[in-house]
């Protein structure tokens, strides 16, 4: 692990979350768009009902057990436009073999920069923690240089997945780090 990385492990066992940078921040009359897999799908409801209270466009393009290669592939639908974009992915990735795990910080790199390239700021949400090492999507993320959101661990339903309470807190907790 990378020192940065170290801090960040420390934080979350604290509870801590936190973005990298100070900004960028989400205002009213900001639209927002969501993309990529199970855990933005169980984000969606939650974040958009968040969004629609604090006069927020919100928009969302997921699809359960993707990666990286295949949002660099089909690109999210709709996210032209948006002024932010919440990234979620990485989970796959991280049970991937090792020769697909070596390529994902590139494709992160692509994503941020075509989504940048049509005037959207992109903002990566870092998996939970899990029972298997998801350093893969943290260094890629990391790698990207663009801010990112680390994620504390929520009570699941599965060994993935957190429960739709659990989704719903998340989403609070992910709204008041980028809205204040």
């Amino acid at each position: 692990m990378t020192g940065e990385l170290l801090i960040v492990a420390a934080l979350l066992l604290a509870g801590w979350t936190f973005t990298k940078k100070r900004g960028p921040k989400i205002k009213a009359g900001d639209t927002v768009f969501l993309f990529g897999d199970s855990l933005a799908q169980g984000l969606r409801g939650p974040l958009s009902k968040l969004a629609e209270a604090s006069g927020v466009g919100f928009g969302a393009d997921v699809q359960q057990g993707t990666r990286f290669d295949q949002w660099l592939t089909r690109g999210p639908s709709g996210a032209g436009g948006a002024t932010f974009a919440l990234i979620s992915l990485g989970t796959n990735d991280a049970m991937a073999n090792p020769g697909h795990q070596a390529k994902v910080p590139e494709w992160a790199r692509s994503i941020s920069a075509a989504l940048k390239a049509q005037g959207t700021t992109p903002i990566w949400i870092l998996p939970p923690p899990m029972k298997f090492d998801t350093s893969v999507a943290h260094d890629a993320v990391d790698a990207t240089g663009d801010a990112f959101y680390v994620s504390a661990d929520y009570p699941r339903y599965d060994s993935i997945h957190p429960t739709p309470a659990a989704f719903g807190q998340w989403a609070a907790d992910i709204w008041s780090t980028l809205s204040r």
